[in-house]
């Protein structure tokens, strides 16, 4: 046996030595940040330069693999053997670990069974199992299992998470001088910025201690770091709402100017939003009546039960918005909904046909239990109820008096009966 065969190389790429379980954790979530930034860099390009690809690109998600466009198929395999190589590095290193003896064939084999298992999910194979479970299941195999050879190692008193760099990320690492955490700035605005902060926590202690071992003993080391911890863990609601906000605010207003911007665009994006609501009622009611004097939608009892009353209302909403696309091949604003969604584009008037017409249509409409034909959800609201403050709209208050009147009109059946 070579005497630097189980040498630890904690490197992200390399198929000599061994990887602990914690090195193994470092790489697979930065392979899973590599994975979101090559997905979501072809998505910016489209939103922005080909937008008519958008809504095709969204609609093949939502789809059964036989019916996803060629292109996406093809794009996922692609990116399967972009990835699914990076996995193989580390996965190599990490079970000769776990079998903790020189038999290259046997290590080989077990690591290209448990690559092929993880390419599997980048195929349309993939998607009719697990999809990316697939490759949490392989990770979560070699994570679990303890290495016969770190696992003898005596455990670093360095290496421990570091809560101020998980909560922090570039704020933490600006006040220690780490640099590397400001890649969380641009990563706010993709999935990619959980998997960095795990990355920042778990490495964070190592990457300071580096850079101040010289000046700081160790127990020093530790207690100013716990502090830190306490600090940016108490701020951390602060820190979440604000991250969220920040991409979701500045994401939203480049989207709805640049929709302004591109008639095409915008057309694109309403025929994926109709889409997408379509699946949903179709996916979530069954059977669906659509007669002439009643619109009845089935649903099963334990899952109206558990939903909230602000879901209730909104899947009402949904279904109305379903009839009336069947009705008159035209979607409308869920009324209701926001004061702001009353209105219409370009103007300060309220459009008071649009109402009129979600009223009639919700007045007609009932939700049953699929298991008895029990009414779940259901609407009225007489003409004289909402009239007068339809055509009174001076005021906010006059507007707010409105929004109160109409949502009134919904009744649901909080206690259906189970099965």
């Amino acid at each position: 046996m070579s005497d630097n065969y189980f040498q630890e190389n904690r490197k992200f790429l390399g198929l000599k030595g061994i990887l602990g379980r914690r090195d193994f954790i470092i790489n697979y979530l930065i392979i899973e940040l590599i994975d979101v930034l090559l997905w979501t860099l072809p998505l910016t390009v489209m939103v922005f330069f080909k937008p008519s690809l958008l809504s095709d690109m969204l609609d093949s998600a939502l789809s059964v693999p036989s019916n996803q466009p060629f292109a996406v198929v093809l794009g996922m395999a692609i990116l399967g053997l972009i990835i699914v190589p990076l996995y193989f590095s580390s996965i190599v290193r990490r079970v000769r670990d776990i079998l903790g003896e020189e038999d290259e064939n046997r290590v080989y084999l077990v690591s290209s069974v448990l690559s092929v298992i993880c390419y599997i999910s980048y195929t349309p194979v993939g998607s009719y199992l697990l999809g990316k479970w697939l490759v949490i299941f392989v990770f979560l195999i070699l994570m679990s299992w303890e290495g016969k050879i770190t696992s003898k190692k005596p455990a670093s008193e360095i290496i421990k998470f570091n809560w101020g760099a998980f909560w922090g990320t570039w704020i933490w690492g600006l006040f220690n001088k780490i640099p590397v955490t400001l890649f969380a700035i641009p990563l706010v605005f993709t999935l990619g910025i959980f998997p960095f902060m795990l990355i920042c926590g778990l490495k964070g202690n190592e990457w300071l201690y580096n850079k101040q071992k010289e000046n700081m003993d160790l127990e020093t080391f530790h207690r100013t770091q716990e502090t830190e911890s306490v600090i940016f863990t108490i701020l951390a609601p602060v820190i979440v709402l604000v991250g969220l906000l920040f991409p979701v605010v500045t994401v939203s207003a480049g989207l709805v100017t640049f929709i302004k911007a591109s008639p095409a665009f915008a057309k694109k994006f309403e025929t994926f939003i109709i889409s997408n609501e379509e699946s949903f009622v179709k996916n979530t009611f069954s059977p669906i009546e659509i007669g002439e004097d009643e619109y009845k939608f089935f649903l099963n009892p334990m899952t109206w039960k558990e939903e909230t009353q602000y879901t209730r209302v909104s899947a009402f909403k949904t279904v109305v918005n379903y009839v009336i696309l069947q009705k008159d091949g035209e979607k409308l604003d869920k009324v209701g909904g926001g004061v702001n969604l009353l209105l219409k584009k370009n103007s300060d008037k309220f459009d008071i046909d649009k109402i009129r017409r979600y009223v009639e249509v919700a007045n007609k409409t009932k939700i049953y239990s699929s298991f008895n034909n029990e009414v779940l959800a259901e609407y009225h609201l007489e003409a004289s109820d909402y009239e007068e403050a339809l055509k009174n709209l001076k005021t906010t208050k006059d507007v707010k008096n409105l929004y109160k009147i109409l949502e009134s009109g919904y009744k649901f059946n909080d206690h259906p009966s189970i099965p």
